[in-house]
């Protein structure tokens, strides 16, 4: 579930596998690498550290999971409303820029 309309903008999520309530700001937060290959970047839940994959489109971030049919894909299943987040491609490396603060994390 998300709820983009509580106090102030934010939009939240739950965990899968705990179930705790999170900002989506905090998966944002939390990216620190990047798969070319299915163009996903990983990050962790601020609740319990459980690994998540994420596909980032515009102003959409998109939860999700990688598996093998043949290749490798991303599955899409949580779609979340994430303004002000840009990524920029610099070769070696995705560089993040989100609510004031800018990052890079290895794209392999």
């Amino acid at each position: 579930m998300t709820r983009a309309g509580s106090p102030g903008g934010r939009a939240e999520t739950h965990c899968v596998h705990c179930h705790a309530r999170f900002a989506v700001a905090d998966l944002v937060n939390a990216i620190d690498g990047y798969s070319r290959q299915v163009r996903v970047f990983s990050s962790r839940t601020p609740c319990c550290g459980t690994g998540e994959e994420l596909q980032i489109d515009g102003r959409t971030l998109t939860r999700g999971y990688t598996y093998a049919a043949g290749s490798l894909h991303f599955e899409g299943m949580i779609d979340l409303p994430i303004a002000g987040l840009v990524v920029h491609d610099e070769g070696a490396a995705m560089r993040l820029t989100f609510r004031g603060r800018t990052w890079t994390v290895p794209a392999g």
